[in-house]
């Protein structure tokens, strides 16, 4: 489920308004080149000076040959009209590079789809130790990685971090993921908020987020576990992970966290129960076995048809263990990877 306001539209509304920005100084442009014109007659120009309620007055202004621009406190700056239609000109090349910058932007974030949810619905289902403290109505976004995160963000951020010459402590997927995150947060320097990412871990080294229970509550992708099963198939005593499967990927993503938005709340939001693709307990098993027995196979990623797969650069990146092993599949060296 998605807020009207979600973060990647916040990026192209900002980027609307810069567009609306350009067009007035292109219309600005277009007044000074006549004024430019009119600036040749020896009698001025006429116009009209508005004295309010709709009432004006006509003016006469001899020399319209020098324009002058406000800079505050009382101040102007002269321009003669060749300097402003020049400095107009730098001023639109400015603001079109600051649009460039947020289309890339928006699109790095639509790498990853922003599924939202009360806190109260997470914390209703999970156990006391596991519970987020914060008022029920508090916002929140899950975070999830589409099959195009790798070529859309991680492989642009890895070329940020051999640009840099930029040592990591984690693994790199990570700290692309906590950079996408406050890229989202800078949108919103108003609101206080809390990034947690899929690994991290509470002082009694429980997770301090369940991912997957949480994109099961904003509704972004069904999480099966052997409950689901209406007859149980496995021995008591055998553990049996869960696993999440999205509606359009299947198993081709994966929950990357949380944003939480602390001040806001939202005691009106609907929600939005995830599809449930598999109605078999046959289904079910078969995609539970699959995920627990027979992972490294990526079989339980395709239980169910999918639009998107993850490309093959990107499969044998995760394939790739350990992380180190990774590191010369995108250009890093070992001297940046630093693990703590």
């Amino acid at each position: 489920m998605t807020l009207p306001w979600t973060p990647s539209r916040t990026t192209l509304q900002a980027r609307d308004k810069i567009y609306s920005q350009i067009a007035e100084y292109l219309q600005l442009k277009t007044v000074i080149e006549k004024l430019k014109e009119s600036a040749t007659s020896e009698s001025g120009i006429k116009t009209k000076v508005d004295l309010g309620c709709n009432f004006y007055v006509q003016a006469n202004v001899p020399d319209a040959s020098k324009i002058f621009v406000s800079v505050g406190f009382g101040f102007f700056v002269e321009f003669s009209h060749s300097e402003a239609l020049k400095f107009i000109d730098k001023k639109v090349d400015h603001l079109t590079h600051k649009t460039n910058q947020l289309t890339k932007e928006s699109a790095k974030i639509k790498a990853h789809i922003k599924l939202v949810y009360e806190l109260g619905w997470y914390n209703d289902v999970v156990d006391q130790g596991f519970r987020l403290q914060y008022h029920a109505d508090t916002l929140a976004f899950c975070i999830v990685s589409t099959p195009d995160m790798y070529e859309n963000a991680f492989l642009p951020f890895v070329e940020q971090l051999k640009n840099n010459q930029t040592k990591i402590g984690r693994d790199p997927i990570d700290e692309c993921n906590l950079s996408c995150m406050k890229k989202v947060g800078e949108l919103f320097p108003e609101e206080e908020l809390e990034f947690i990412q899929d690994f991290e871990l509470l002082p009694n080294r429980r997770p301090k987020l369940l991912v997957q229970t949480a994109g099961h509550v904003s509704g972004g992708a069904y999480y099966y576990q052997r409950k689901d099963c209406a007859i149980d198939p496995w021995e008591s005593s055998k553990k049996i992970f869960g696993a999440s499967l999205h509606p359009d990927y299947g198993g081709w993503f994966a929950f990357r966290g949380a944003i939480i938005f602390k001040g806001v709340h939202v005691p009106d939001l609907v929600r939005k129960e995830p599809a449930k693709l598999l109605d078999t307990d046959a289904k079910v098993q078969d995609f539970l076995e699959k995920f627990n027995y027979h992972w490294k196979e990526n079989s339980f990623r395709d239980v169910i048809p999918v639009k998107k797969r993850y490309s093959e650069a990107c499969k044998m990146y995760f394939d790739t263990f350990p992380t180190s092993a990774r590191l010369p599949l995108i250009g890093l060296d070992q001297a940046q990877y630093h693990n703590s």
